[in-house]
């Protein structure tokens, strides 16, 4: 398994947050190869997401989304996961 590690600064949580709900795990749960994936808010301005992929093609394949609004991503990686 892979897994993609996205990190990611939010100016405006309370009017963010319903849109990476709604629209952004949404799409990640329907990439080629999703396992599970987990959000996680460090804070009110920063969060964290981990999703695992099947294999190491379908985890390079997902791009961090590039119109996330009020998010900007600060650090995105893929590397091998172990269960």
């Amino acid at each position: 398994m892979w897994s993609a590690l996205v990190d990611v600064e939010i100016e405006n949580n309370v009017k963010t947050e319903p849109r990476l709900r709604d629209q952004m795990i949404l799409l990640v749960k329907q990439s080629p190869g999703f396992v599970t994936g987990y959000w996680m808010n460090l804070d009110n301005h920063t969060g964290t997401s981990f999703v695992v992929y099947d294999f190491e093609e379908h985890a390079r394949a997902s791009p961090p989304p590039r119109d996330l609004g009020e998010c900007r991503v600060s650090s995105s990686s893929r590397f091998a996961s172990r269960a």
